[in-house]
């Protein structure tokens, strides 16, 4: 958009001088150095449409989308104001990771010392036996035996496994409240860079936003003195380049500030 307003300028600059040349009271060189800016303009312009279709290109692939599908993304348009609402970060993802794998330590460590309770064996037998001294199956007796028992095993002899697995267990846990300590600190620093960052790229784009107004308050004014004959063409281009600068600072800080805003809603968002 900024690219595209300063092409119209340039080219309507450019037919301003081309008036004045046919009027004589203009130097060709002026025209010729207004056609040159309109070019690079025209350039820098094509180079950023070629530019866009990559960045779709790259989020097509990225999102898993047909290469032939459409992509627009629409400008949310917002204003200084609008990013100039209070914005913190306040997420906890390390945080809480380490938390599960803090739980999940001390569930280890309370299976391990849930091996060393007594087992207790639920056992029983439902059969009927013959009893022959001549062959099997033979018109002898049968006899049913069956039975229903508890088994409780105790162990004398501590498992070594088992007492290795407790120590290493309860190892896991000191080691799972370390890194919860350090979790907690990387937060609350990622979080103070994440709101640092805001702040500095909102400052920097409200002093942006006033500077582009000033140049584009300068260029016009030029152009009501050039016009009059008073000042020379290379300034009045000169004028349109720093407003064309101006706005171009404008909009790569503006994409600053959304992208740190933005950054601050993924980490509150994400649980």
């Amino acid at each position: 958009m900024v690219t595209e307003g300063s092409l119209l300028i340039a080219d309507t600059l450019m037919n301003i001088m081309k008036s004045k040349l046919n009027e004589g009271v203009a130097r060709s060189q002026d025209v010729n150095n207004a056609i040159a800016n309109s070019l690079s303009t025209t350039d820098k312009l094509q180079q950023l449409r070629v530019q866009l279709q990559e960045q779709y290109s790259t989020i097509k692939i990225l999102c898993e989308i047909d290469g032939d599908a459409e992509l627009e993304i629409q400008d949310t348009d917002a204003t200084v104001a609008q990013y100039a609402i209070p914005e913190k970060a306040a997420g906890g993802l390390l945080q809480k990771q380490q938390e599960w794998q803090q739980r999940y330590q001390e569930a280890d460590l309370a299976a391990a010392l849930k091996s060393f309770l007594p087992t207790v064996t639920l056992f029983s037998s439902f059969s009927l036996q013959q009893n022959t001294t001549r062959r099997f199956f033979d018109n002898s007796q049968w006899f049913a035996s069956n039975y229903i028992g508890l088994r409780i095993t105790i162990p004398l002899i501590p498992d070594v496994n088992k007492l290795i697995a407790v120590k290493n267990a309860r190892n896991n846990i000191i080691i799972a409240e370390n890194n919860l300590q350090h979790a907690k600190i990387q937060d609350k620093g990622n979080n103070t860079q994440l709101n640092l960052e805001y702040q500095k790229a909102l400052a920097s784009y409200q002093l942006a936003v006033q500077i582009e107004a000033l140049k584009k308050d300068s260029y016009f004014k030029n152009l009501n003195i050039y016009k009059e004959g008073i000042l020379s063409a290379t300034d009045l281009l000169n004028s349109l380049n720093e407003w064309y600068a101006a706005s171009i600072n404008s909009a790569v800080l503006y994409a600053a500030c959304g992208y740190a805003k933005t950054s601050i809603n993924i980490t509150n968002t994400v649980k």
